[in-house]
């Protein structure tokens, strides 16, 4: 039989803690057995806030998988209470009915900011002149509210770098780029996302895609960096 992922999660978990046995990792966890057992068999829900201060990262990277969530540059904001919060943002992203949406809004601590209703190109530079829609995140993604904003990803230029078509950047614009960061660059007027690489004078847009080639700029080029990309949200399915 197929192991679930939630049974994966803990067979791991147990493995890193150094139990033999759920009566071991129970111990560890400082909880009975049975609730090992059912976070194990899916009867009941997983201590996100126990896993993570036992587990973070580990946790962090299963909630991860399980809610197509990427996670990008900014390590610092990888905190306790990352995972849950993610999960949240996915389900606020998601086909949700408007009541369910706002009942979770109520729940968690959420900051708006702009959503660009253009998308920007994950290849060759697109039009970026478009009104701005407001799109409410768990406030953990947003380290400078002013200076932060969302766009929506189309084309396949970064599928290297996990973005891919559909994908919501949370970009911050209060962050300086530096070598190897991903951004929003606006070239000759024409918005893209790509690597930033910088070596000695030289200034280039990489693509993480061998089809598309890296664009060095010059001092003819209208060059402006648009923010960075701090992370990367995919809706769960």
């Amino acid at each position: 039989m197929k192991k679930s992922s939630r049974e994966k999660l803990i067979n791991h978990l147990q493995k890193i803690a150094n139990c033999n046995t759920e009566t071991e990792l129970a111990k560890y966890l400082g909880v009975n057995k049975q609730k090992v057992s059912y976070m194990k068999s899916e009867k009941g829900g997983l201590d996100y806030d126990l896993l993570l201060e036992k587990f973070g990262q580990e946790t962090l990277k299963f909630l991860s998988i399980e809610y197509g969530i990427i996670q990008e540059t900014q390590k610092e904001e990888r905190q306790e209470k990352a995972g849950k919060l993610l999960a949240e943002a996915i389900q606020l992203l998601s086909g949700q009915k408007k009541e369910e949406k706002l009942s979770l809004v109520a729940t968690a601590n959420v900051t708006e900011v702009p959503h660009y209703t253009h998308r920007i190109a994950a290849g060759t530079p697109a039009d970026s002149s478009s009104p701005a829609e407001k799109i409410a995140l768990p406030s953990l993604l947003v380290k400078h509210p002013r200076d932060t904003y969302a766009v929506t990803v189309t084309g396949d230029s970064m599928l290297g770098a996990n973005i891919e078509e559909g994908d919501i950047l949370i970009v911050d614009t209060a962050i300086e780029p530096t070598n190897k960061s991903i951004i929003i660059a606006s070239i000759n007027g024409e918005q893209t996302v790509k690597r930033l690489l910088i070596s000695g004078k030289t200034v280039s847009l990489a693509p993480e895609n061998h089809n598309y080639q890296t664009t060095e700029i010059t001092g003819d080029t209208d060059f402006r960096t648009l923010g960075v990309v701090t992370w990367i949200i995919r809706r769960a399915g």
